[in-house]
């Protein structure tokens, strides 16, 4: 479970810092947590990192940010569609998590 939500939030991540530095390197987006996430509340702390990295670079993101090419390792992509692609399996990685937490017994509540 831990490894699904490291992902997630690297996902996100990798976003930011490849809109940054130009190029989003595939190795960035796979992997297992590293050792120091050993529980929820590290994860939690790591995801409060991301969240603040990501909410200061859309602040500071012009219009202009967004039609940047960006190198990954899939081909070219703009900043566009580098973030509907980062969006797109955000929302996979999250079922992921519900599915598993439901698997341990949380509440089978639907996602939107």
């Amino acid at each position: 479970m831990r490894d699904l939500a490291f992902r997630l939030f690297r996902w996100a991540l990798a976003y930011v810092d490849g809109m940054d530095m130009g190029e989003r390197p595939e190795a960035w987006l796979g992997g297992s947590a590293p050792p120091d996430l050993v529980d929820g509340p590290a994860v939690a702390r790591y995801g409060a990192l991301v969240r603040g990295r990501i909410a200061g670079w859309f602040e500071g993101a012009g219009a202009a940010e967004f039609t940047r090419v960006i190198e990954t390792g899939g081909g070219p992509r703009t900043g566009y569609a580098l973030l509907d692609h980062a969006v797109s399996q955000a929302e996979e990685q999250l079922r992921d998590l519900h599915a598993l937490a439901v698997e341990f017994g949380a509440p089978a509540e639907e996602l939107p």
